[in-house]
Order: structure tokens, then C-alpha cells, then sequence
């Protein structure tokens, strides 16, 4: 007779199925994001997949989103581009009235001018913005204007133009273009590309060519990847060599996890399950300077080759598309940092608040230039990923601008946000801690 709710629970702990009472802080404080997560989607809630290339080749064009409804709820959504770095114009935000169902897409392209003095190798930088439910949400994506591009597969060539593959067993079927699935075009580089993989298997494949980072300011790793393997246990890792091929480092990506869990070894790598196509982007700049990087992919599964009613333990594995690796030596600007542009009404007078936050990452020291429109008191706070306040202050109208003492501060992300009186969201934005 009356209206029902669910409880949930996350299941966290590692050595037995009770964790031991003095680990409930840290428990609940590592469940922190899951538990926001969960909150957003009883809501209105969307994910916006860029699509553009991470090269930019042209002045005017257009930016194009893959906005996805994740959500329960059906509100209608307004999604704009929010210029940053060398973009002058951006074309009008876009409404979306409803999203009938869950996981329902939405092809967006918003058109773009750049700075008419851009050259190229610069720095384009720009924010998706989301507004749903009450709720505004920001992705910063970078892109190089005419960058150096070291490597470039779409996967509609031959295979051995650009790639060699190591097979272990030599018997086992490996990396090769498959036609089964691809983000664009007709196919797809896979570890295994007429079936599921095996067990007990190693699978590596390796750019045919070096690539030389000398002079590089800036340089990233770009590809679209979709991958069902178990989690935690069969892996693909992203590596580099810079000694010939005698060592090699597992990079970092967007999505890569190091967790010492299974045979991860506490070595990030992409594992698990992820069904729709997504961009990965590595960050290159620690190989500045080399002239003869090595590149690869390493795939490897466990000896576990059988299933119960919870894991399928053999799957499709790894496909990968359209892959791009840029450099730039055009100079960086030594403020590198994010504008978080907010857009208010006040009866018919539009203010729009304005903040830098540099550098990124941070070291010892994060400033922030704030322009506050109008008569408006903000609260600025920053916040790290488990919701403690780090620092928090009033900002009064007009220009602003703090220097904070990160040096004592913990390695991880953090994120700022400007609340007004009425304690609603007016901006928001992240930062690394090195």
C-alpha cells in the first residue's frame, strides 16, 4: 500500500568475506565515488563520448559528442561546448527533450572557429558541458591543431604495414584485423580475431617502426577500444620500450586499472568488461626526448579455462580502432590549466563566471584566477576524491585570485567547485596532484 525503495549495499574487503572492523573507515571512504554514482543515475544522468580525432586539421568545422542517457530518470538535457583554448566560437548549445529509454544515444555536433593566430601543434582545448536534473557536469578534452602524427591505423589496410605479431602457444590464432565489429570503417585490430581467446595465452603485437619524440613538447596515445575479458585475470596492457625492446613500462591510459588484484600485479592494464566503443588517451610526455621508442600491445589470460554461473572466463577479448600516436613541438603555455565557464541568469541578464586553474598537474602550489559576475558570494572549495574539503573559502564579486599550498597534499585527483548562496552549483572542475 505504500511506495517502495531499494537499499544497496557495495560489496568491498579483500582476505576474507568479513572484513575486520578496523578497516570499516577506509572501506567506506573508498566507496565514496560508487555510492555518488549511484546517486546520479536514480536520477537524470548522461555520458559524453567525444568522437573527434585528437588531430585538428582545420579552422572551422565540427565537434562532434556521442551523449548516452545512464540514468533512470527521463529529464530533458541541454548540452554545449564551452570554449577554452584556441577556439573562438562555438555553435549554439543543443536541447534534447527525452531519451525514451536507458542507454538510448544522441549524435551531436556542434560547430567550431579556432583562433585565427593558431599555428600548428598548438594546444585546442574545450569543455563538454551537461545540464540535467538540476545538475551540470564537465568533460575538458585536448586536441593538437596539425600536430605531428608518428602512427595512424584505422585498420583498413594490410595488417603487416604497420605491425609484427608474437604468439604464445605458436599454435594459438592472434592479433590480426577482424571484420566482426569496428567504431568506424568495417574493421578492427583484435588479439583475437576469428573467436574467443585461450587460456594460458600471450599475445603481443608491436609497431613496426620507432618513434622518435626528440623535440617534443607534448605527445599522446589516442584509440577507441570495446573488450570482454575476465576481469582482473585476462588483460591488455598499452607498453613502450625505450632500450630496444629489453624492458617494457605499462602506461597509464583514461580507463587502464593497477589494482593488486588477480594478475595485475598492481600494473595498470584494460580488463573486464566494456561493451560500448570508448576512447583510451595516454599521455606520452615522460618519453620526451627519445628518439627510438618502441610501442606494443600485450595481451594475456590465465590458465583458468573454465565457467560457472557468474564468469565466463574465455570471451572475445580486445578490439581496437583507429589509433593515433601525435607529438607537438610547438611551445605549451606555461599556465596550463582548465576555464570552467558558467553561464547565470539574473532576470534577464545573462553573468558568466570565468576560472583558471593552473598548473595541471600540480605540484607545490594551485592557482586560481576567478572572474565572479555581478553581486554574486560564492563558496570555492576543493575536494578530494573522498569528499573531504582541502580548502574552502568565500569569493566576493570581481577578479580573484588564490595560490594554495598543495606541496602536503596526496597524490591522487581532486576536484574544485564554486557554490552560490543558495548552495547550488555554479561550476566545477579537476586537477592532478603529483
Amino acid at each position: 500500500t505504500k511506495g517502495k525503495i531499494y537499499g544497496l549495499t557495495g560489496e568491498a574487503g579483500g582476505g576474507s568475506f568479513w572484513a575486520p572492523a578496523s578497516t570499516i573507515t577506509s572501506l567506506s571512504k573508498g566507496l565514496c565515488f560508487q555510492n555518488l554514482q549511484a546517486a546520479y543515475i536514480a536520477g537524470s544522468y548522461f555520458d559524453i563520448q567525444d568522437q573527434s580525432d585528437l588531430a585538428i586539421t582545420s579552422t572551422t568545422g565540427i565537434f562532434k559528442g556521442l551523449l548516452r542517457r545512464i540514468g533512470a530518470g527521463n529529464d530533458s538535457v541541454i548540452l554545449s561546448l564551452i570554449p577554452i583554448e584556441n577556439i573562438n566560437t562555438a555553435g549554439a548549445p543543443i536541447t534534447i527533450n527525452s531519451f525514451a529509454n536507458y542507454n538510448d544515444t544522441y549524435a551531436a555536433s556542434v560547430s567550431y572557429t579556432l583562433s585565427s593566430s593558431i599555428t600548428s601543434g598548438q594546444r585546442i582545448r574545450f569543455a563538454w558541458k551537461i545540464e540535467t536534473g538540476g545538475y551540470a557536469y564537465y568533460d575538458t578534452i585536448t586536441k593538437f591543431f596539425n600536430p605531428v602524427t608518428l602512427l595512424y591505423d584505422n585498420m583498413e589496410g594490410t595488417f603487416a604495414t604497420n605491425w609484427t605479431a608474437t604468439i604464445s602457444p605458436t599454435s594459438t590464432n592472434g592479433w590480426n584485423y577482424t571484420s566482426s565489429t569496428a567504431f568506424e570503417g568495417t574493421r578492427s585490430l583484435a588479439e583475437s580475431p576469428t573467436g574467443n581467446y585461450t587460456a594460458s595465452s600471450t599475445r603481443r603485437v608491436t609497431y613496426r617502426n620507432t618513434l622518435n619524440l626528440t623535440g617534443a613538447t607534448a605527445a599522446y596515445l589516442s584509440f577507441w577500444v570495446k573488450h570482454k575479458a575476465e576481469n582482473c585475470n585476462d588483460k591488455l596492457r598499452i607498453q613502450v620500450s625505450t632500450n630496444g625492446g629489453s624492458t617494457y613500462s605499462s602506461l597509464c591510459g583514461m580507463n587502464t586499472i593497477s589494482e593488486n588484484a588477480g594478475t595485475l600485479s598492481s600494473l595498470p592494464a584494460l580488463t573486464g568488461i566494456r561493451e560500448n566503443w570508448t576512447r583510451e588517451l595516454v599521455d606520452l610526455s615522460a618519453f620526451k626526448g627519445n628518439s627510438s621508442v618502441l610501442f606494443r600491445f600485450e595481451f594475456t589470460s590465465n590458465t583458468d579455462a573454465s565457467s560457472d554461473s557468474y564468469y565466463k572466463k574465455l570471451d572475445d577479448g580486445f578490439f581496437i580502432d583507429n589509433l593515433r600516436i601525435i607529438k607537438t613541438t610547438a611551445p605549451l603555455s606555461s599556465r596550463s590549466g582548465e576555464f570552467v565557464y558558467a553561464d547565470k541568469i539574473k532576470g534577464n541578464t545573462p553573468h558568466r563566471l570565468e576560472m583558471l586553474l593552473y598548473p595541471n598537474p600540480v605540484t607545490d602550489q594551485l592557482n586560481i584566477e576567478l572572474n565572479v559576475p555581478g553581486n554574486d558570494h560564492l563558496t570555492f572549495s576543493v575536494m578530494d576524491v573522498f569528499g573531504r574539503i582541502m580548502y574552502s573559502r568565500i569569493i566576493e564579486p570581481g577578479h580573484s585570485a588564490l595560490n594554495i599550498n598543495s606541496k602536503a597534499w596526496a597524490s591522487q585527483i581532486y576536484f574544485v567547485r564554486l557554490l552560490n548562496d543558495s548552495n547550488v552549483l555554479v561550476a566545477a572542475s579537476k586537477f592532478v596532484k603529483q
